[in-house]
């Protein structure tokens, strides 16, 4: 550096430079990761005519560049792995000068498990823009419930296993302002019977208080949605249960407090008929109500039709829609627009293994379509779990099967919100193993995470985590 500063003040004499021209001079900026400073990055300061020299930042994230001179210069930070937003910036110095920020998008692909079968349910943001994933893991013959939180980077912090039933599994996970979350799945001492299982943890790991709610045949909570109404707080579970209803399986639509205890009485609003009645998503809307997804089932696995039901903060029915696609449908996700508008996406088939994906958009009453869309990609395809990202561009994340019927990829479909398609990735490619998307998120880097699964025939599965910039891009 001081070399090339004092390179610099000869050329200066040399050119008839003023003193002012050629005094010692400060550049100086931050790196931020997740709207903190970070630190240990490697930053080149480069002229055009004079070079380039590097600088470190220190533990807020500055950066300083001393005895520089009048003149412009690129700024341009580095890290392996990850993205710089911008990825330079120039700088026309005249007197000592604060560069604007570089923020820091990491990008990375991970696995992460057990010794046993860890299938991916779940995800959700944490505090400091980490992630927190759950789902189930095969103990041999019985399931338990695994919980995974990893930081910005995607470096695992814990992963804690819950096995204390013949089956368990936590199906989704909310995140609070506090850095505690709290998940609901099922816990079974048998295969005949399940209860609806609710636990808050801090953000640790460590259990806070658990509930059980369900009859004497199988109950399961299936998703579960923050309630932030004034004084009402609380959550909404949707769940399935034998236990009750009118039909072989029906949707339960639970309100809990914060310390998780039920509201109103047990298996008080229920939907649906004499068959199969499934659901798969919850979300809360604008106007305090909720929508969920779902099914109605005529014949196992070969006769279904896909479902949307709009209810109010009283839990009460507004409206539904059922989408007949094929033989075979579900719709597994939903999401509200800004302008009240709601887009559903689902998996259809009429013959297993040859599936494709379906998105539709509707307006906010359900009484209109605006668009509907699907996709064939490969020999088969679906979505599980989708987003809005930075942009208000719909991303869905799930799964492809090349034309060859090798193994599948995950899949990452982007369209506007007109219904019209930006971009495909697919990711993991790893001969023997199959990859498959189940959610995904918009970061707080407005890039995108996605949790997944990776199945290995013969040898298991392993969480499948990703973390990618807005276009899907990995590298």
């Amino acid at each position: 550096m001081k070399v090339w500063a004092t390179l610099l003040c000869v050329i200066a004499v040399c050119s008839g430079c003023s003193t002012q021209q050629a005094e010692s001079l400060s550049i100086e900026g931050q790196i931020m990761l997740c709207g903190e400073g970070m630190e240990g990055v490697c930053v080149q300061m480069q002229h055009p005519e004079y070079g380039t020299v590097k600088t470190y930042t220190d533990s807020l994230g500055v950066y300083r560049f001393d005895q520089a001179w009048v003149g412009q210069y690129s700024i341009m930070p580095y890290i392996e792995h990850c993205e710089i937003v911008p990825v330079n910036r120039m700088v026309d110095v005249q007197d000592n000068t604060v560069v604007h920020d570089f923020i820091v998008r990491p990008l990375w692909e991970k696995v992460y498990g057990s010794d046993y079968h860890d299938i991916t349910m779940d995800m959700a943001k944490t505090m400091r823009c980490g992630f927190v994933y759950t789902g189930k893991t095969d103990f041999t013959g019985s399931y338990g419930a695994f919980l995974m939180r990893v930081d910005a980077l995607g470096q695992q912090l814990w992963y804690k296993e819950y096995s204390q039933n013949l089956y368990m599994s936590a199906n989704s996970v909310v995140a609070l302002t506090d850095g505690s979350f709290v998940i609901t799945g099922c816990k079974a001492d048998s295969t005949n019977g399940g209860n609806i299982w609710i636990a808050k943890f801090d953000g640790n790991g460590n259990s806070m208080w658990e509930k059980i709610y369900g009859g004497n045949l199988w109950d399961e909570g299936q998703s579960i949605v923050r309630i932030e109404n004034g004084s009402d707080t609380g959550f909404i579970i949707a769940a399935t249960t034998e236990s009750a209803g009118s039909g072989r399986s029906d949707v339960y639509i639970m309100k809990i407090d914060d310390g998780g205890n039920i509201a109103g009485s047990l298996f008080d609003t229920l939907f649906g008929g004499q068959y199969n009645d499934g659901v798969t998503r919850i979300i809360a809307c604008k106007d305090d109500g909720y929508i969920f997804t779902g099914y109605v089932e005529y014949e196992t696995l070969v006769r279904a039709d896909s479902r949307i039901t709009k209810i109010n903060s009283m839990r009460q029915h507004v409206w539904s829609k059922e989408y007949n696609i094929d033989m075979y449908d579900y719709a597994t996700d939903v999401l509200e627009l800004t302008n009240g508008d709601v887009v559903v996406c689902g998996i259809a088939y009429e013959t297993l293994n040859r599936e494709r994906i379906w998105i539709a958009c509707l307006t906010g009453d359900g009484n209109t379509e605006v668009w509907k869309k699907e996709l064939s990609i490969g020999q088969s395809c679906g979505v599980y779990g989708m987003t809005l990202d930075a942009a208000g561009n719909i991303v869905c994340t799930g799964y492809t099967i090349p034309d060859d019927g090798g193994n599948s990829t995950l899949l990452l479909v982007a369209l506007t919100q007109k219904g019209e398609l930006l971009w495909m990735q697919a990711y993991g490619s790893n001969e023997g193993k199959g990859y498959n998307g189940k959610k995904v998120v918009c970061a707080g880097d407005d890039g995108l995470a996605v949790a997944g699964t990776t199945i290995e025939s013969g040898t298991g599965a392993d969480v499948y985590c990703l973390k990618v910039n807005d276009k899907g891009e990995l590298w």
